[in-house]
């Protein structure tokens, strides 16, 4: 029997992972290549792959329950699941999103996906307030309005 391969994206629905990260709509590459001057697009990278590490560890952190509560082997490969410790994890992740939100966008996506989350009300298990965030954005946008993004050819 041939092997179907399966439609771009496909294996991330199947996987079950629901977070919009702004990463994944260009390359690492084509940011750092498109960047506008003066803004390094390392700083909104390195901001996203920690709040990603935050997120796919809560999301193994129950995964590791799951197992041991139905007693499978797999579950015997991780220490004792402690319930205390997926509210740190939540703690960090939340750091984590917050930090992403005070960090410079690299590009004009990077703030939509910003005024999503904004309006999405994430803030409000953080100690980021509204008005910071717009403030954040605001900075953003401007930066971006002084420094278009242009295309080296």
């Amino acid at each position: 029997m041939p092997v179907r391969s399966l439609p771009k994206g496909s294996a991330r629905r199947l996987a079950g992972s629901t977070r919009q990260s702004p990463r994944r709509r260009r390359s690492d590459r084509n940011r750092q290549e498109f960047a506008p001057a003066g803004r390094p697009p390392d700083v909104w990278l390195e901001a996203d792959a920690v709040i990603d590490y935050w997120h796919l560890s809560m999301k193994m952190d129950s995964v590791i329950s799951r197992v041991q509560r139905h007693g499978t082997p797999e579950g015997d490969l991780h220490p004792t699941h402690d319930p205390k410790n997926h509210w740190r994890l939540v703690a960090k992740y939340r750091e984590a999103w917050a930090h992403l939100m005070l960090t410079p966008a690299p590009d004009a996506k990077a703030v939509v996906w910003k005024r999503a989350q904004l309006k999405a009300g994430r803030h409000k298990y953080t100690d980021l307030t509204t008005e910071r965030i717009e403030r954040a954005i605001a900075d953003d946008v401007e930066f971006l309005r002084a420094h278009p993004t242009r295309r080296d050819q």
